[in-house]
């Protein structure tokens, strides 16, 4: 079962980045065609939504090669972004 699960992980990971990109080329399109950047704000947003995941990710890694004091920390700083997902919509 452990098996299954972690593939699905690894889907839904190449989903996200696949989701990502698609947006960035998007912005990048739409402020070519129209000339308009009022949108370039969304790539620093979605910098910020990206965090945490990156956050979790190495927290992940290395679970146990981290003491307690280190896993606390990198838990905080991933609390401190994670509203950011919420606007991103990640």
């Amino acid at each position: 079962m452990t098996h299954f699960y972690s593939g699905l992980r690894l889907f839904y990971g190449q989903i996200f980045v696949l989701f990502t990109v698609f947006n960035l080329l998007y912005l990048l399109i739409v402020s070519t065609i129209t000339g308009n950047s009022g949108y370039n704000f969304l790539v620093w947003n979605l910098f910020l939504g990206f965090l945490p995941y990156l956050i979790v990710i190495v927290l992940k890694l290395y679970t146990d090669r981290l003491n307690l004091l280190w896993l606390l920390f990198g838990s905080f700083i991933w609390l401190l972004f994670y509203p950011n997902t919420s606007k991103t919509g990640l």
